[in-house]
């Protein structure tokens, strides 16, 4: 057997070992929604020769892992009710000391665990003490040597009323089912234990008429076959990044779609828009994406409706290997739908596959943003879903909020609840594509820049880059004293404001600002041959 087929062998071992079901401690303060299982439906967390059959040694030469790699030695049971989800963990081999720590901050947002109780703690030979600081998002654990230990918690789901309940773990709008995103519900080791773990197991327990959609790897499922016990769904993870980085939703009626091989959609109950041109919308991206930038794999899509019908604003959230989208009941593939939708699906490389530091997560949000958005239009006008007046449109009202904010001193460039870091993203995006396609005598361009950065990710999976990451690829691909590296200096690595009449002259466009009778504007300079429309035609 084969070394590939021998490791896909092990992880189904070790993903059907989840069918034991998960143990259901919990103490007296618990109240329920459906009836608990009992003790005797023990959560697999066995070590791992004991699941499979294989020694961790004989795995590890296998796969010619390091030592300090541990597959399959931390699980979690997820089942939701209809106002909690309850989750149990397991770490095998725990130290003596284990803290494990509650949700941290994500989504500009601290603090998740208030809506987090903790039910208890235990290893295999009893219950275990255990102590709690919320203040410090943390749990501590003192035990003697235990094969494992297992935490049971519930998180409180909110039913949403507006933006402000957006990335909470909640309801379906007053129906059955969940949504949530993974870095709200998971208590997870520390970084140093984490950073070691693969192979993750998770059960998602639902009952029998419920969907699940998640962007986690699903390896296996079990029908019991009675129509009063769940269905259990069992994952794979890779690690504990594609873990955390993640949604779940589950309930019935979801409506799903195989739109391809590596592409399913799916739409939560109150969702009636265009479902058939939504999806041709999102193939053809995601199409041209993957050309340009390589496979991200499996990709799952899932359309929300939000709770108003008034609400105006579009949302999405990119997720590795899928993302969300916020549309109105009956949204339609329009401008702005169409926007959302390349700007989320690029996410999957710009923002999943490229993974700014968390030091410097606020520094780097215009590249994050700002030239996903540029991607997203210039990909939309490839394929004939934007005019170049629409998308000069887009850039004059993106060019307006900038100089106003810029202007104001206020918010700080960093500030991540305005358009700021977007807006100077875009313009940034466009200056420093300009600029490779002339330091390379057109040879290359923006896209260039992304490619050699994504393929250094791909050969280096925990790497985060930085502001001074991001400038050396840059001039590792247009040169170190070019038109590219100039900008870089000036306006990416520092925030020295563009002069926008200069920095569009420079692409070939007239800037026209807003004297308050009519908006911004821009308009290609007549005979510019190197400038804006030479770089639309070579996308």
């Amino acid at each position: 057997m084969s070394s590939r087929h021998l490791h896909n062998a092990l992880l189904m071992l070790l993903t059907l070992a989840m069918m034991a079901g998960a143990c259901a401690h919990r103490s007296a303060e618990e109240t329920s929604d459906t009836p608990r299982q009992g003790s005797d439906t023990e959560l697999v967390g066995t070590p791992l020769e004991a699941a499979t059959g294989v020694s961790e040694s004989s795995a590890a030469s296998a796969n010619a892992q390091p030592e300090t790699i541990r597959r399959g030695m931390l699980w979690y049971r997820i089942t939701p009710h209809a106002s909690r989800i309850s989750i149990q963990m397991r770490l095998l081999k725990p130290p003596k000391s284990l803290s494990l720590f509650l949700p941290g901050p994500w989504a500009d947002q601290e603090d998740w665990s208030r809506h987090i109780t903790i039910r208890g703690a235990r290893g295999a030979r009893g219950d275990l003490p255990f102590t709690l600081q919320r203040d410090l998002g943390r749990i501590d654990l003192e035990m003697e040597r235990e094969e494992w230990v297992e935490l049971d918690y519930d998180i409180k789901l909110v039913t949403r009323r507006g933006d402000a309940e957006r990335f909470m773990p909640q309801r379906f709008d007053g129906k059955e089912g969940i949504f949530a995103y993974a870095p709200t519900f998971l208590i997870l080791p520390s970084e140093r234990i984490a950073t070691s773990l693969r192979d993750i197991p998770v059960e998602v327990h639902t009952p029998r008429d419920w969907d699940v959609v998640s962007t986690w790897n699903l390896a296996t499922s079990k029908d019991p076959g009675t129509p009063d016990k769940p269905i259990m769904r069992g994952y794979l993870i890779e690690d504990v990044h594609t873990l955390r980085d993640a949604f779940l939703a589950a309930g019935p009626k979801i409506a799903s779609e195989r739109v391809d091989p590596k592409l399913r959609i799916s739409y939560d109950p109150d969702f009636r828009g265009d479902r058939a041109g939504i999806e041709r919308v999102i193939g053809e991206i995601l199409e041209v994406y993957r050309k340009d930038y390589g496979s991200p794999g499996h990709v799952e899509v899932l359309v929300r409706t939000p709770p108003s019908k008034h609400r105006r604003l579009l949302w999405g959230t990119g997720r590795r290997g899928g993302f969300v989208l916020e549309l109105s009941r009956d949204a339609i593939a329009d401008r702005a739908t169409n926007i959302l939708i390349a700007h989320e699906a690029f996410h999957l490389w710009n923002g999943h596959a490229l993974v700014p530091s968390s030091e410097q997560d606020a520094e780097t949000r215009w590249f994050k943003e700002g030239v996903t958005q540029y991607v997203a239009l210039s990909t939309l006008h490839a394929i004939g879903r934007l005019e170049e007046r629409e998308i000069l449109d887009e850039v004059a009202r993106a060019s307006a909020r900038y100089k106003r904010q810029v202007e104001a001193g206020f918010p700080p460039p960093t500030h991540a609840h305005t358009h700021y870091p977007y807006d100077r993203g875009l313009l940034l995006a466009m200056g420093l594509d300009a600029a490779i396609r002339e330091d390379t005598g057109w040879a290359k361009g923006l896209r260039g820049w992304l490619v050699a950065l994504l393929e250094h990710a791909r050969h280096n999976p925990d790497w985060a880059y930085n502001t001074a990451e991001l400038g050396s690829a840059l001039a590792a691909v247009a040169g170190e004293h070019g038109e590219a590296m100039k900008l870089w200096k000036k306006a990416c690595a520092r925030h020295t404001p563009l002069t926008l009449p200069r920095h569009f002259e420079k692409l070939g466009l007239h800037w026209l600002d807003s004297d308050g009778t009519r908006p911004t504007k821009l308009v290609p300079l007549a005979g510019e041959r190197r400038g804006w429309r030479a770089m639309l035609t070579h996308h």
